[in-house]
């Protein structure tokens, strides 16, 4: 069984951006590779989602260390 643990939200939404940051390196480069048009815009549109996806948790981030309630935990 599985035990409750806590996560600092900071901690959690940088790693997840770091994962963001690294799909997107792969999208943008992956579509000079592909022939498909639409897989080259696939991959585009996507960069842009994640992109757009990772600049809301950076906003989270920005307003949470203003607010100074980083340290806080949510409960998993």
């Amino acid at each position: 069984m599985k035990t409750a643990g806590t996560i600092n939200p900071l901690e959690y939404t940088a790693g997840i951006r770091e994962q963001f940051s690294e799909l997107i390196f792969h999208f943008r480069e992956d579509v000079s590779k592909v022939k498909d048009p639409r897989a080259r815009t696939l991959f585009k549109v996507s960069a842009k989602v994640l992109a757009r996806l990772q600049k809301a948790f950076i906003n989270y981030e920005e307003r949470v260390k203003k607010l100074g309630i980083n340290g806080k935990q949510f409960i998993v």
